[in-house]
């Protein structure tokens, strides 16, 4: 498969490949122009792991994510409201045909679907596991008498934590896919 090369608008001297590669033909620092290329090697973000790259204008040192200049360029500027979707998921494949500009509700349909979105134990702040919920409402039923409270000092968590599961506040996405119902 060849690689298709365009100049990256509003950055002379940098190109973006069909393939998410980017190069330069700048020679660093001083601007100037030379005839050959160079491939830049992008570097995840450490907060978001999309990878970026370095690009110059005007004496500036400008970062872009790659995902989002290969879609500038071989398609249309970003348009409003809309977010650059990577449709296998995979943070570092930037080639085109694996890009598209789509909504934020999509992108993270996508997220869910690819097993990448930041719910569950993935969310920063969850305490508890996919594998305990199930495990709550088993032993809210099996066990006559069990209080919410028991529950939380077993799961070491807080009392509403417990009931935010079992009332279907949080974890509903788990408490659906596998068909356990909220308490009443």
């Amino acid at each position: 498969m060849s690689v298709e090369f365009r100049p990256i608008p509003g950055f002379p001297g940098y190109q973006v490949g069909s393939d998410g590669s980017i190069r330069s033909c700048r020679v660093p620092k001083s601007g100037v122009l030379r005839e050959t290329w160079k491939v830049l090697k992008p570097a995840p973000d450490p907060q978001t792991g999309y990878r970026r790259v370095s690009l110059r204008r005007d004496g500036k040192t400008i970062r872009k994510y790659v995902h989002s200049v290969v879609l500038e360029t071989f398609t249309v500027p970003r348009p409003p409201g809309m977010e650059c979707c990577h449709n296998d998921g995979d943070r570092s494949n930037n080639r085109l045909e694996n890009l598209r500009w789509d909504t934020a509700s999509a992108n993270q349909t996508d997220r869910v679907e690819h097993g990448t979105s930041n719910r569950g134990s993935r969310q920063g702040q969850s305490r508890l596991t996919e594998e305990e919920i199930p495990e709550i409402f088993a032993l809210r039923r099996e066990i006559p008498n069990v209080t919410m409270e028991d529950l939380a000092i077993y799961f070491g968590v807080s009392k509403s934590a417990i009931a935010n599961v079992l009332y279907g506040y949080t974890w509903g996405w788990l408490t659906t896919k596998l068909g356990l119902l909220p308490t009443s």
